[in-house]
Formats: C-alpha cells, structure tokens, sequence
C-alpha cells in the first residue's frame, strides 16, 4: 500500500495510461525520485478512464483523511457529510500517510 494519497492517485493514473498505451513508451512515475511529477506518453489520452481511476483510488481513505473527518459535524446530515469530504480532501492534498 502506498503512503499517501497522492502517490496513491499517481500510480492509478500511471497504471490506466499503462493501460491505454500498452507497447508505448512511458516514464514510469517515481514517488521519491527524479522525474516525480511527470509521464510522458505519445498519442491520445482518454480522460474519463482517467478520472475513474483517480476516485477509485482515492475511494479507501489514508488516516489523515480519517483523522481529518473526525471532528466534523453539522446541523444536517448533509452539512457534516459536505465538512467531512472537504476536511478529507484537504488532508489528502497535504501529501500526508
């Protein structure tokens, strides 16, 4: 399992362009290397196989979205589920485990 949600995010997208591509030359994504933050792929890019990968990904949260979330709560169920993704989304842009 990868340490935080954006390596998480980055190896899905990795993955699925894998997949779009397959036999095409790819960068392969290093967390902690050089070259962290790019791919590069010739040819088209499906975008919405993209974005799946992505929420699937991020659809088992880390502990700091867990930890995030703990503390909110609305009036409304509504409200408190809307204060716990946005504390659960901002946790996972921070980059921590």
């Amino acid at each position: 399992m990868t340490d935080t949600m954006i390596e998480r995010v980055a190896i899905a997208l990795e993955n699925e362009l894998r997949r779009q591509h397959e036999g095409e030359y790819l960068v392969r994504y290093f967390p902690r290397g050089p070259g962290s933050d790019w791919l590069t792929v010739d040819g088209n890019i499906y975008v919405t196989p993209l974005v799946r990968a992505i929420l699937a990904a991020m659809r088992e949260p880390t502990e700091a979205m867990l930890d995030a979330a703990e503390d909110k709560e609305c009036q409304s169920p509504r409200g408190t589920a809307r204060a716990m993704h946005h504390a659960m989304i901002d946790a996972a842009l921070t980059d921590q485990p």
